[in-house]
């Protein structure tokens, strides 16, 4: 469950990415660019002050954060011992939602350019 109103501290645009693909949404529900159309329009909707321009943004603002974050593979720089199965489990995950985004992300794009224009 998640609340519409602005992120105080990131920025929205990063904040939707973020929590609408999710890299367990991504490899789980083969309609994500439909959800994240979805959750962008409800947004939107709760949200008239970000402009779509903005918001068009979200998909490739997040295939960008997941690709370049060092996260999960800096836990085992910092401290190997707490990488444990669940870590590596989400290490995997997460490279494979980041390829999903890229294959996808001009699918995405245009869905949500569809709803948005």
């Amino acid at each position: 469950m998640i609340d519409f109103r602005p992120p105080g501290h990131r920025s929205p645009v990063w904040e939707l990415g973020r929590i609408v693909l999710d890299p367990r949404t991504v490899l789980a529900e083969p309609h994500w660019p439909t959800g994240l159309a979805d959750a962008i329009t409800a947004y939107q909707a709760a949200n008239p002050a970000l402009p779509a321009e903005e918001l068009l943004a979200v998909p490739r603002v997040a295939a960008a954060y997941m690709a370049c974050s060092m996260y999960p593979l800096s836990e085992a720089v910092d401290d190997p011992a707490a990488v444990t199965p669940e870590l590596q489990a989400y290490g995997r995950n997460r490279q494979a939602a980041v390829v999903e985004l890229r294959e996808r992300l001009a699918e995405a794009e245009e869905v949500l350019h569809d709803r948005l224009h």
